[in-house]
């Protein structure tokens, strides 16, 4: 009986997207729900519509971002050894035919600049890594931000 040649999906895919437009959300209130901490809330969204360039199954979709700042996540806390659980993944990328979006979450210093970088121009793409989507999906191990990218280098 021959060997059934079995394709082998790469470990790590790159998705590369071009900023096409951003828009910034931002609320501050008096803490009513019991998950929030303290007297105050405030919850920071940064919107972006962008255009997929790579992989080239998904180039020329429009996808829309969303990046939540958290506060708790701050670049002091993310070389603590031993310091909790192993996170998963930053965000989630959905590729379902027309339905294409990022959620993710980016440390409150970083996606409270984001909207002014994306605007000036000093951010125009976005790359993303991890694992080759499945059933539409993947869970997105790292998010970079770039004035420039060449997506012949993915």
């Amino acid at each position: 009986m021959p060997k059934r040649n079995i394709r082998r999906l790469p470990q790590i895919e790159s998705y590369l997207f071009e900023i096409i437009n951003v828009e910034p959300t931002y609320s501050f209130h008096v803490a009513h729900e019991r998950f929030e901490p303290g007297s105050y809330g405030e919850h920071l969204h940064v919107e972006l519509t962008t255009t997929c360039l790579k992989p080239k199954k998904f180039e020329g979709r429009t996808t829309e971002f969303t990046f939540i700042g958290k506060r708790e996540v701050i670049p002091e806390t993310l070389d603590i050894p031993g310091g909790g659980a192993i996170a998963n993944g930053v965000g989630t990328l959905t590729m379902r035919g027309d339905h294409c979006q990022y959620l993710g979450t980016l440390p409150y210093d970083a996606a409270s600049t984001l909207p002014l970088m994306a605007l000036a121009g000093g951010y125009r793409f976005i790359y993303l890594s991890g694992p080759p989507t499945y059933r539409g999906s993947s869970r997105i191990q790292s998010s970079s931000f770039y004035r420039r990218f060449d997506p012949d280098d993915l």
